[in-house]
């Protein structure tokens, strides 16, 4: 039963199992499509169970910036901010493949919350993990130069994958870190130069795992 994946499932006593399978939603998001943004406040919790969501933040000036991806059978608990305490920031969520997964309506999750402490216990550390989440990206952001940030990503992305062969363009890294996509696009023009890279039309290719390994110290 897919309920099953849900994180919290086995912490639910029988009554509670039925009231959360009689009240999932069966939901679908296509690539690109926008999960929670600012006319999408409160959807409620989401988990995936195919493909992958992106959570980010977008500055003042209209940088974005990818906090963490929420990868299937992860809960999705900042789709449901409206029912945690203290989220003062604003966070939008897209979806990074062709996503479908199961929705807990926000008076489901309230209501498990406040009758099962061990839920709202593990909703608490799941809100702490991701926060955690958040500040390594930041500390990136901030601290970390720009060249090794992309080849960071580019290794996390070769991991992920596991390919040295990356479908992704100059905007997709740009959005994922922070930046422009014309700042990304002159320095993948220097690792090309320097052989690591093999730049095409909406991919990269790893050419020296062990150089690009080596500009991540």
């Amino acid at each position: 039963m897919e309920e099953e994946k849900i994180e919290f499932y086995k912490l639910l006593n029988d009554r509670e199992k039925v009231l959360l399978k009689d009240n999932l939603i069966k939901k679908e998001f296509k690539k690109g499509e926008m999960v929670r943004d600012s006319t999408k406040s409160c959807i409620g919790v989401f988990v995936p169970l195919e493909g992958k969501l992106r959570v980010s933040i977008i500055s003042d000036e209209g940088r974005e910036i990818t906090l963490y991806y929420v990868k299937p059978y992860d809960t999705c608990i900042f789709s449901a901010s409206c029912v945690l305490s203290n989220i003062s920031f604003d966070v939008f969520i897209q979806a990074a493949e062709d996503t479908r997964g199961l929705l807990i309506p926000i008076r489901i999750f309230s209501q498990l919350q406040e009758n099962n402490l061990k839920v709202k216990i593990l909703a608490l550390e799941i809100t702490n993990e991701r926060f955690s989440d958040v500040m390594w990206a930041l500390q990136q952001l901030l601290f970390l130069p720009l060249q090794q940030r992309i080849v960071m990503f580019l290794y996390d992305e070769m991991i992920n994958t596991k390919s040295e062969e990356l479908k992704l363009t100059h905007e997709d890294i740009a959005r994922n870190i922070g930046s422009s996509r014309e700042v990304i696009t002159r320095s993948l023009k220097v690792f090309s130069k320097l052989g690591i890279l093999e730049i095409g039309r909406g991919r990269i290719k790893i050419l020296d795992k062990k150089e690009l390994i080596s500009l991540m110290k």
